[in-house]
């Protein structure tokens, strides 16, 4: 007689647990879409600009800039509703970025950028790397410097992928643009909570006019 009741609150009690943590997956899916969505479209148009800026000049690299936003577009709208990619396809897409930046900036910005690691077999949620590359590129070059550089080096060894970024802080140009990168920085560190809590180490730091980002990703 005494058990019914017992049983009778546990069983309410584990779908009460059940529809919460459904609820919690939906919320969880719901703001992860939301805030990759808000990625896509600040690197499109700082990409678009680039390449803007190659035809007006009528630089002959602009078909090849054109071809390999044409890669970037195709791999995100693949992708960017999958739960993850292949590690090696994200490296891809980051090198053909690169790439496009290399074309733009020709000979104002000294680029180093190296893969090292084992990157077969290994998945992760799509484009969390590409903020910390693009607020480089974006807030590392000044058009009143010949000492632009851009460091990123990426490593994957066992379960572990990490990204070292960094630059040298070029002088303000404007406040909207700050406040791209802010939005930026904020939702991949939030993608970052939510897909990979307790399973990743993000450190940003300033030294010496030095932007540095060191990110570690245990997959």
């Amino acid at each position: 007689m005494f058990m019914y009741p017992g049983l009778k609150y546990l069983r309410i009690g584990s779908k009460t647990q059940f529809k919460l943590d459904l609820e919690e997956k939906k919320r969880i899916k719901a703001e992860n879409e939301l805030l990759k969505s808000q990625v896509n479209p600040h690197f499109m148009f700082n990409t678009l600009n680039s390449i803007y800026s190659l035809i007006i000049s009528e630089d002959k690299k602009s078909g090849e800039a054109v071809l390999k936003l044409s890669g970037l577009m195709r791999y995100m709208l693949e992708n960017s509703k999958n739960k993850t990619v292949s590690l090696q396809q994200e490296c891809d897409f980051l090198h053909n970025y690169i790439d496009l930046e290399r074309i733009r900036l020709n000979d104002r910005c000294e680029i180093k950028f190296e893969f090292t690691g084992n990157f077969e077999g290994k998945n992760i949620s799509p484009m969390l790397f590409i903020p910390f590359v693009e607020n480089a590129f974006k807030h590392g070059i000044s058009a009143q410097s010949n000492m632009n550089y851009i460091k990123i080096l990426m490593n994957s060894e066992n379960k572990e992928v990490s990204l070292h970024v960094e630059n040298r802080i070029a002088p303000a140009s404007n406040i909207s643009a700050q406040k791209q990168n802010k939005i930026g920085i904020d939702n991949v560190t939030q993608r970052l909570d939510l897909l990979y809590p307790e399973k990743h180490k993000l450190q940003i730091s300033e030294e010496d006019g030095i932007y540095i980002i060191d990110l570690r990703i245990l997959l």
